[in-house]
């Protein structure tokens, strides 16, 4: 519950208990869409009710819509004003923000790992995003989550295999970077004996091959830890998108992280909450 005192500094906006839920679920995630936003705390109301929410908010500065052009949306994020009023609400931090620095690269992160766990989580699973990792101090990270700040991957998830702890590491590669900087990436996970599987979002099967090159190249001992999913294929499926390596090729993220494969042949036309975490449009129609 979010005292009355600081209810009081939001000017003339009557905000709730879920606006702050909103605000606070912004900066764990950095940039959200509309869509994804009303699904999560709008679930009962049509998009509208969300939409006009989220102008709402915007219309009192906690919120804006980051676009990449003047005809593409990307999705909602903090202002510094609406950063200050959760501030007390997020506890230790070692390194003050909240900005997405990188809001095409964030929205994919969003979508990959948190998925079809927006609005169909299973029961004890745990996400640790990298908006934590990089502000939270180490020794106040759940227990769960790898303490190593020689990498930073892109977020964490804990799930259960009845009575087995899977931890899943996630990765969005948007473009190659130069052989070096994958070095200590590799020896992070060989050595991260905790973290059982990698998966990777790629733009290409060239940046694919050339990453499992660079791998080979620093002859990476636990490759059957990673597993690849092409941005195409995602972008159109969702978590239902098929592995294209790794032990698991032709399985999908659903297949793990929700133990309910996609029946064949798939049906159309949804693909479930992570396509609506990539949707663009600021207003949606019902």
């Amino acid at each position: 519950m979010v005292d009355e005192k600081t209810k009081r500094k939001l000017n003339r906006l009557d905000v709730t208990d879920r606006d702050f839920k909103i605000l606070k679920f912004l900066w764990k995630w950095k940039i959200v869409s509309t869509a994804a936003v009303g699904l999560r705390f709008f679930p009962k109301a049509s998009v509208h009710t969300a939409y006009r929410r989220l102008l709402a908010l915007a219309q009192f500065g906690y919120v804006t819509f980051v676009q990449t052009d003047h005809t593409t949306g990307q999705g909602w994020t903090l202002t510094v004003k609406g950063y200050k009023v959760i501030r007390h609400l997020l506890g230790e931090l070692c390194v003050d923000g909240f900005k997405s620095e990188y809001p095409h690269h964030d929205r994919l992160v969003a979508a990959l790992h948190l998925g079809n766990w927006l609005t169909n989580q299973p029961e004890y699973t745990q996400t640790f995003t990298e908006q934590q990792l990089r502000r939270i101090p180490v020794d106040l990270w759940d227990d769960w989550v790898p303490k190593s700040t020689t990498h930073r991957p892109d977020g964490y998830s804990l799930l259960f295999r009845g009575d087995r702890k899977l931890v899943v590491a996630f990765e969005v590669e948007l473009w190659l970077k130069s052989k070096n900087r994958y070095e200590p990436l590799v020896a992070f996970y060989d050595i991260q004996q905790s973290i059982d599987l990698v998966i990777w979002l790629v733009n290409s099967k060239v940046t694919l091959n050339s990453i499992k090159r660079t791998f080979e190249h620093f002859n990476v001992r636990e490759m059957q830890k990673h597993h690849f999913i092409l941005l195409s294929d995602f972008q159109a499926r969702g978590w239902y998108a098929p592995f294209v390596s790794g032990k698991f090729a032709c399985k999908t993220p659903a297949d793990i992280l929700l133990h309910s494969p996609l029946p064949r042949p798939f049906p159309e036309p949804s693909y479930g909450a992570a396509l609506a975490l990539l949707e663009n449009s600021k207003k949606l129609l019902d």
